[in-house]
């Protein structure tokens, strides 16, 4: 997928229950909201350290696996668009 545009992988995902994992929210979110579902976004926090970050995927993936489908909606994202939310601070 190197050197499609984000609408086309959205695009793609979406047609084919994808979900997408990336560290550009700006782009990829502002494209999803244009969908009422789709099968997930999952944004990795750029300025984590690459540690953090794998630690924080890993915990996406429970998510997903104990969620069966029924994440929390999201209030502000409107109907049909859900959220979970895996925080990336230790409790300090």
């Amino acid at each position: 997928m190197a050197g499609w545009q984000d609408w086309n992988i959205v695009k793609f995902a979406v047609e084919n229950g994808h979900v997408v994992v990336t560290n550009n929210r700006r782009d990829f979110l502002k494209e999803y909201l244009k969908y009422d579902t789709h099968p997930g976004l999952v944004v990795l926090v750029p300025q984590a350290e690459r540690s953090v970050q794998t630690r924080l995927f890993s915990a996406v993936l429970d998510v997903f696996d104990t969620a069966d489908g029924d994440l929390d909606r999201d209030a502000c994202g409107g109907a049909g668009r859900r959220r979970a939310r895996v925080s990336t601070l230790e409790q300090a």
